[in-house]
């Protein structure tokens, strides 16, 4: 059972080298996002390295130095892990280095590479790590734990974008139910003027009723007829062959002519009448 390793694991990122590079040298901000590390201390910080403690809530404390090497493309980490118990130093657990390579594939998504070569050199702990837990523990919960963080980074992003998408379809939904509520009563307002207009042109029976009886009645005065005499013509022009439908106006205009007629022959006989014999 050889006390080195080698293990790689790989994931695809939906998010931009620079963002990526961002999180992972960002290390005071570990705490944030790795339930695991309690707390960092940055020892010393350069242009390209740092060197900086994590504190586990395991009560052990790892001191890693980065490198970095090819920004946004390759960063090396050489760390060493140490039990902390009151204070004093103890054998390290675990040595090694992890090499993070970065590799664009669009411009939204990278595959992250980590390369972990370590060493643990007490016996127990190798076959531990070999039989139950496996080598590669270590990079698969860090992977989990930047999956996590980008999750909750893209839902904090979206949050806004999603509530001012929800305030311009409530916007628009205001708009068009304003102006439907509009068209209802510019519609409404329309049929009262309409049916008003209406009532005002198409009189109703009973006043068709006074007004044919105005009617009768002048022109009763005007030509001097009854009652009778206009029953009379009026049955005499419904018989007629060829009148379908007369109007009542048109009927009276009929019984005068017919009457006038009527008196005017009368007249003649009256005047000139029949001999008789001696």
């Amino acid at each position: 059972m050889p006390a080195s390793h080698i293990v790689s694991r790989s994931v695809n990122l939906k998010l931009s080298p620079e963002r990526l590079w961002k999180i992972l040298i960002d290390v005071s901000k570990y705490p944030e996002w790795q339930p695991k590390v309690q707390k960092v201390t940055i020892q010393e910080k350069k242009e390209t390295q740092t060197v900086f403690i994590e504190h586990s809530t395991r009560k052990r404390h790892t001191v890693i130095v980065h490198h970095e090497r090819a920004p946004c493309r390759c960063l090396v980490r050489v760390l060493e892990e140490r039990p902390s118990i009151d204070g004093q130093k103890k054998i390290p657990t675990f040595s090694g280095s992890w090499t993070f390579e970065i590799t664009q594939e669009t411009s939204d998504q990278v595959t992250l590479k980590i390369t972990e070569q370590g060493v643990i050199k007490k016996p127990i702990v190798r076959a531990t790590h070999m039989l139950l837990f496996g080598y590669h523990r270590r990079v698969d919960r860090f992977i989990h734990d930047l999956q996590a963080l980008l999750a909750q980074q893209d839902d904090d992003f979206k949050e806004p974008e999603q509530q001012q998408q929800d305030s311009i379809e409530a916007s628009s939904s205001n708009v068009i139910s304003h102006n439907n509520n509009a068209l209802v009563a510019e519609g409404g307002k329309k049929v009262v003027i309409e049916e008003e207009y209406q009532k005002s042109c198409d009189p109703s029976p009973k006043e068709l009723s006074s007004s044919e009886e105005v009617k009768r009645s002048m022109i009763k005065e005007e030509e001097g007829l009854t009652d009778n005499t206009i029953v009379h013509a009026t049955t005499a022009a419904d018989s007629s062959s060829d009148q379908c439908s007369v109007e009542t106006s048109d009927t009276i205009m009929t019984e005068s002519k017919l009457v006038s007629g009527w008196d005017i022959v009368s007249a003649i006989v009256d005047e000139h009448p029949p001999k008789t014999s001696a």
